[in-house]
């Protein structure tokens, strides 16, 4: 299994991350996830075509944005990432 996270990210406590996003309204950490996986769930989804009247998950084009409503159905990686312990964790530690 690919190392999801970089070391130092693992190691942060989520009450950190939590008290940040309670004062800033957001969070950053610079390469906390490792970028083998980003280029992992980029291969993942950036491989599927537009489909209309078809009975596929696919990606939805609005003006100039590119977005992928499903990412977690078509992304192995990107759900193994989304349900990570760490990002469990500081979800636990919000809510």
């Amino acid at each position: 299994m690919i190392n999801l996270f970089s070391k130092e990210f693992k190691e942060l406590d989520p009450q950190k991350i939590v008290d940040e996003v309670k004062q800033k309204g957001y969070f950053s950490f610079p390469e906390a996830i490792n970028l083998e996986v980003v280029e992992k769930i980029e291969n993942e989804l950036s491989n599927k075509d537009f489909g209309v009247n078809i009975n596929f998950v696919s990606p939805v084009w609005c003006n100039d944005q590119y977005f992928f409503t499903h990412a977690l159905v078509n992304s192995k990686t990107y759900y193994d990432l989304i349900t990570s312990e760490k990002f469990r964790s500081i979800a636990k530690t919000k809510f």
